[in-house]
């Protein structure tokens, strides 16, 4: 028989072992970095990432990807791989330092020959935010639309990065996602 100081226990230190919880409608933090505003329930496939990178899925992370990156300050990138031929962050990053930035993001995320198609400014909170288009492909071929919100902050990158196959859930999903974007605040 389990004794009450053994069950007492294990139950406070369960809260210690959870993983992220899956982000519910409302704002959501993401760390010291920024807030965002979610329409609607997301589930959160962060799992081992660094605790700098939340990644959020509607349909899979097979189908659909939202990363939400805060303070990106060196080559870790959205898997946490140091990668030597990642651009550098520094402060004063001219946009097209970030848009290479961004397809560096999503070629070491797995995905091939991201092209981006689209950059124009778009705020990021109250600062003037770089908005990109993009798409890529999977390693099987899967063609991947692709939308970004970024900006460098005092030597650091904020990054609102959006990937998904284009047949279907890219269109569909699009929308929320803008909706999101322009709902970033900084912190």
């Amino acid at each position: 028989m389990i004794g009450r100081r053994a069950v007492l226990l294990a139950a406070l230190a369960l809260p210690g072992c959870a993983s992220f919880r899956d982000p519910v409608a409302g704002d959501f933090r993401v760390g010291s970095g920024f807030v965002v505003t979610l329409a609607q329930d997301w589930s959160d496939f962060s799992g081992s990432r660094p605790h700098f990178v939340r990644l959020l899925s509607r349909n899979g992370i097979a189908l659909d990807r939202l990363y939400l990156a805060r303070d990106l300050s060196g080559l870790e990138g959205l898997r946490g791989r140091v990668r030597k031929d990642a651009p550098p962050i520094h402060a004063g990053m001219s946009d097209a330092e970030l848009s290479a930035y961004v397809a560096h993001c999503v070629d070491a995320s797995g995905y091939t020959a991201p092209q981006i198609t689209g950059m124009r400014p778009q705020a990021f909170g109250a600062a003037r935010g770089l908005r990109l288009d993009l798409t890529t492909r999977t390693g099987d071929g899967l063609d991947i639309g692709g939308a970004a919100l970024v900006i460098e902050r005092e030597g650091k990158v904020q990054l609102i990065l959006f990937l998904a196959a284009r047949e279907h859930y890219f269109a569909t999903l699009l929308p929320e996602v803008e909706a999101i974007m322009a709902s970033a605040v900084l912190l």
